[in-house]
């Protein structure tokens, strides 16, 4: 479970930072923008970076779970906003689920730890 659950976080993070630049780049929201890209690419990332950090506290199968659940659950979101007609406000997803994503991984981290 530990094998699947780090690869599908390090998918996901590849994939979802891949998805807001292609939504940057083709949207025309940010063109003229870098900076704003890179502080959301950072952003997107950081449910990634914090699940990185919580398996190295304390691994658990409830936190291997959760990697696997935010990786589908990004890149499933990121692609939504990815394709389709344009939308009026093209980077709403890739703000508003890191904050999601921290609250699952809280869950599931405390999951974990009463567990052990």
């Amino acid at each position: 479970m530990k094998r699947i659950g780090l690869t599908a976080m390090v998918i996901g993070a590849i994939a979802s930072v891949a998805l807001l630049f292609h939504v940057g780049m083709h949207g025309g929201s940010n063109r003229s923008q870098p900076v704003v890209m890179v502080l959301i690419g950072i952003w997107v990332l950081s449910p990634f970076v914090l699940l990185f950090a919580a398996n190295a506290i304390a691994p658990s199968r409830a936190l291997y779970v959760m990697m696997i659940f935010i990786a589908v659950l990004s890149i499933a979101v990121y692609l939504w906003a990815a394709t389709g007609p344009g939308r009026p406000k093209p980077a709403a997803p890739f703000v508003g689920i890191p904050p999601l994503s921290w609250l699952l991984i809280a869950v599931a981290f405390v999951a974990g730890r009463r567990r052990a």
